[in-house]
């Protein structure tokens, strides 16, 4: 992002413009050869939020949100796609915005899902409420935070030029940045799942230029509960060499979807959690990064957790 971008974030949300100036800083500094290390940059995220009919569950993961934000200072919020999970029209945006995640709506970084273009396929009301969801009508862009380099990408576009834009845009950025940094993308639809919702259709297009380019963790939703999926290429094979772990978080009040009866990749460290409410944390350091799911409500057991190294540079 150029200085020239960072002071008109002046103008925007205090998280944009923390954005600006991580990334001013790096163009900025030479790297260091030595010294502490760097503390992480920590993202809370999730989806499939809001349903007009029930909106408690929806307020509950906005409260949590809000509350882990106000915690842990310099961390940001992103929503996975589904933040009305009604129409996408403004009467369901209104639901979402008389919620507690209506204080939140400038400081988040959001991802479009198909329930958001339920109405408007061309503009959703989506691109109108949230001041962060990239450029009009796109819905997809990117950051860098810390070490990392952040895709928001749009599952949702419909017309083939414009899904060929996105990919070659992805594969323009992650060609310039993957050998520097690590790669975290997040999307509504995930490529895979043992639930009954993995879109391969609309997300392994994606996931293949993802992997192809070594990156380091995927997050989506789509599915209303919570699951880990290890390291897999783009033919669902776990690979722990150059594999994309992926983390559904579909978690965020709508309807909960029951557990799957059968784990795909459960011999492999696949985890799930049905029917409980929460967010995944993420911290993100320079190399490596960990994982962990935040209940919003008690739940049986620990919540699962997890951790990963950044791929060395691929080959492509």
């Amino acid at each position: 992002m150029s200085r020239k971008g960072c002071a008109s974030a002046t103008a925007g949300t205090t998280l944009s413009l923390l954005i600006c100036l991580s990334t001013a800083a790096d163009a900025q500094q030479p790297p260091r050869t030595a010294g502490p290390v760097a503390p992480p940059a920590i993202i809370f995220g999730v989806g499939d939020i809001m349903h007009c009919a029930a909106p408690e569950g929806g307020d509950i993961t906005g409260r949590l949100m809000e509350r882990l934000l106000d915690e842990t200072p310099g961390s940001l919020a992103i929503t996975l796609g589904d933040n009305s999970n009604d129409d996408g029209s403004e009467l369901s945006y209104d639901c979402l915005n008389r919620s507690s995640w209506g204080r939140l709506m400038g400081h988040v970084f959001p991802t479009p899902g198909n329930h958001d273009y339920g109405v408007d396929k061309d503009l959703p009301f989506y691109f109108l409420y949230f001041p962060n969801a990239g450029p009009l009508r796109r819905g997809y862009y990117a950051y860098n935070v810390g070490a990392w380099r952040v895709y928001a990408l749009n599952t949702e576009l419909v017309a083939p030029a414009a899904r060929l834009r996105q990919l070659e845009w992805l594969e323009q950025d992650l060609r310039a940045n993957h050998a520097s940094r690590c790669v975290l993308a997040y999307f509504h639809r995930p490529p895979f799942s043992s639930g009954q919702f993995a879109s391969p259709a609309w997300a392994l297009p994606i996931f293949r230029i993802l992997y192809r380019y070594g990156a380091d963790l995927a997050v989506t939703a789509h599915e209303h509960f919570f699951a880990y999926l290890p390291p897999l290429n783009p033919d669902g094979v776990v690979d722990v060499s150059k594999g994309v772990p992926t983390i559904i978080a579909g978690t965020g009040g709508a309807r909960f979807f029951r557990r799957p009866k059968t784990l795909r990749w459960g011999a492999h460290g696949e985890e799930i959690v049905a029917g409980t409410l929460g967010v995944v944390r993420l911290r993100l350091y320079p190399g490596r990064f960990d994982w962990a799911f935040v209940p919003a409500q008690p739940m049986a057991g620990t919540p699962p957790s997890g951790a990963g190294r950044c791929h060395a540079n691929p080959s492509n």
